[in-house]
Order: C-alpha cells, then sequence, then structure tokens
C-alpha cells in the first residue's frame, strides 16, 4: 500500500505545496503510515505512528463514511466525543450527519477540529471490492488550506486516492 501510494502523494503534494499523509483506521483510532512533508519552510509534521481521534480527523471521516454502515456503526459506538478545540463535533448525532456530508461530497474535512488552525481534506483510498483500506489527506495551517478551497482541494485529493485506489485493483 505505500509503495503504491507514494508516487502519487508526491505528486499532489507538488501541486499543493503541503503535506500528505496515508493513515488507516486501526483499533477505533486513525493511525498515519507515512507521510511526505510539504515544501513549505513552516509545514505540518505527522509522523508514522501518530494516533489520530476519529471525531475529529478528515481521514478517519473518509475511511467511516465509505463503509459499510454496519462496520462504521461499530467503529462509532466506541468514540468518545472529547472537545478538542472549539470546533470539534462533540455529538454522536452531529458525527453522523459529518459523515453524511463526507459520503456526499467524496471527501472528509477537519477545520480546526483536531488542532486550532489546522485543516485537513481527505479521501479513501479503495481496494478492489471498493471497501476503504486508507484513506490521503493533506493538511496545514488555515491561512493557506482555507475552507473556501476545500472542494477544489477534496476533488485533487480524491483523485490522488483514486489513482492508489487503481493500482491496488
Amino acid at each position: 500500500l505505500i509503495e503504491r501510494a507514494l508516487p502519487p502523494m508526491r505528486a499532489l503534494r507538488d501541486r499543493v505545496k503541503e503535506t500528505v499523509v496515508i493513515s488507516i483506521l486501526d483499533q477505533g483510532e486513525g493511525l498515519v503510515l507515512d507521510q511526505v512533508p510539504g515544501l513549505h519552510a513552516f509545514r505540518f509534521v505527522c509522523d508514522p505512528g501518530t494516533r489520530q481521534p476519529v471525531h475529529a480527523s478528515a481521514s478517519t471521516k473518509a475511511i467511516l463514511a465509505n463503509m459499510e454502515p454496519a462496520l462504521a456503526a461499530a467503529v462509532l459506538k466506541s468514540v468518545k466525543y472529547a472537545r478538542l478545540t472549539d470546533r470539534t463535533i462533540t455529538s454522536a448525532a452531529g458525527f453522523r450527519r459529518e459523515l453524511e456530508r463526507t459520503r456526499v461530497r467524496g471527501y472528509g474535512v477537519d477545520c480546526g477540529e483536531a488542532l486550532q488552525g489546522v485543516h485537513c481534506v481527505a479521501a479513501a483510498v479503495l481496494d478492489h471490492h471498493r471497501t476503504p483500506v486508507a484513506a490521503i489527506t493533506v493538511t496545514g495551517p488555515s491561512e493557506r488550506l482555507p475552507a473556501k478551497g476545500f472542494a477544489d482541494l477534496g476533488r485533487l485529493v480524491r483523485a490522488c486516492a483514486e489513482v492508489v485506489s487503481a493500482s491496488l485493483a
């Protein structure tokens, strides 16, 4: 997975200049597998092994939104909706609504929900059964990744995730 993901991740990073991360869902949390660091002097670093809260991560939203509903529901049973910033989703109902928006859009967003001032846009990587196995995420400071640009960035991230998905078929 990582070997197939790194070349498209590098191409995406070169286009957007921000850090690109690949993560999976592991034991009810997001787990960063690898990153391609951004090209700015100030960049977000997300080391492999970093754990991400399910309810405040674009990558886990992208994965969960693409899962079979029963499997996603099983993961959601254990979520503790801790407030991490003033933008964190803190209820199961709110999170379910966000997952539906993510499914419809085709990408997940984190608009400063996990870390103040950090925005992320992620799309699921799907295997040959169309099951989500990972997510590709662009992450950076909110000043360079404003919410008004999420739709354009979402298309780029989805295109990257689709290339990685196709390589798994």
